[in-house]
């Protein structure tokens, strides 16, 4: 049976479709990005699976970021949206958090403002009743016919430290770096010392591992390398012994500060997913894919829900001697099996 991908044109941000099942009946939603694109797409998918009578099976927000959460706040408002579409949600929120950071947030921005809308939905959530889980954590799985979600992010020391300096912090505004990293070699951006500086927030963030008919792929949000090669490490993958994936939706929009060579080097796979458009701040970052191709079994797709040409970040010597691809998924998404297909060499 079928396994469809989709990446939505969510700007900077995450707005993923699973559809699977004979004729695509089951459905679930990963983060509903931002811009008015998503908005459109994401209304569209919802309009068209209650003409057919098909529920979302689960909806997961990985984590309150308003890059993530825009798309599903806008869905939530809607006046044709029907909560009966929905029959389970995840979302780790903490109560009464907003108040405590009203007073600290008037020179702040983008993380004072996914609070807020983290507080929004949860008066949402309640107003439609829609079956909500707020405590999402490492080992808790989730299973509809044939496709398992493993929850390796976040572990419970992070949902402890998400709850206990929550209350402490100040809301840390958005410095947007305008460069990029792409006139570096990839050599020389591999031999890095590895930097996680990851939020709390991002920290937070749920990621997943799927298993469907003896295809496994990652779904991995913002969260931290550190936090995701320690899942899989305890779940009995190691160098030796990686997890074989038919694809990786890679963190943070493929930021520097979370994909590690550690991590990746406990994966075995030929295709990742990239989830931004070319930001202002330097993502998809050149650090983080030249960690990919140099600790991945070649050869590397690179898929994209915009436009992203190799030639753009890589050198024609690299796109050879690595190899390196990028594509251009269709708006349609693709196929679990059409992904495993590219990972072959003739």
């Amino acid at each position: 049976m079928p396994l469809r991908i989709r990446l939505c044109k969510a700007q900077n941000g995450d707005c993923i479709i699973l559809e699977y099942g004979t004729q695509l009946e089951h459905a679930i939603l990963v983060d509903g990005g931002i811009g008015a694109k998503c908005q459109r797409q994401l209304r569209t998918f919802f309009q068209q699976r209650m003409k057919e009578k098909r529920k979302i099976d689960l909806l997961i927000l990985t984590h309150v970021d308003s890059d993530h959460i825009s798309g599903i706040l806008s869905l939530f408002s809607w006046e044709s949206f029907d909560p009966l579409g929905i029959k389970e949600m995840w979302f780790n929120y903490r109560n009464g958090l907003i108040e405590k950071w009203e007073a600290k947030a008037e020179d702040q921005n983008c993380t004072y403002i996914s609070m807020k809308q983290g507080n929004m939905l949860n008066q949402l959530l309640q107003e439609n009743c829609i079956k909500w889980k707020n405590k999402v954590l490492f080992g808790e799985a989730f299973q509809s016919e044939k496709l398992i979600l493993q929850v390796l992010s976040p572990d419970s020391e992070i949902w402890e430290e998400f709850l206990k300096k929550g209350e402490e912090e100040t809301p840390k505004s958005s410095k947007i770096i305008r460069s990029n990293d792409y006139a570096l070699s990839v050599e020389y951006l591999d031999a890095l010392d590895f930097k996680g500086n990851v939020t709390l927030e991002n920290k937070s963030s749920i990621a997943v591992l799927l298993e469907y008919e003896g295809d496994n792929a990652l779904l991995l949000g913002d969260a931290s390398a550190d936090t995701i090669a320690t899942a899989l490490t305890k779940r009995g993958y190691n160098k030796a012994n990686p997890l074989e994936a038919v694809c990786c939706k890679i963190a943070h929009h493929a930021s520097k500060h979370n994909t590690s060579a550690e991590l990746i080097e406990l994966i075995r796979c030929h295709n990742y997913l990239i989830s931004t458009n070319m930001t202002a701040s330097g993502r998809p970052s050149k650090e983080c894919l030249s960690r990919i191709v140099c600790h991945s079994v070649p050869p590397t797709n690179f898929y994209c829900n915009y436009e992203i040409k190799a030639e753009q970040i890589f050198s024609r010597e690299e796109i050879e001697t690595y190899p390196i691809r990028f594509i251009t998924m269709k708006e349609t998404g693709i196929e679990l099996g059409e992904l495993r297909n590219a990972g072959r060499t003739d």
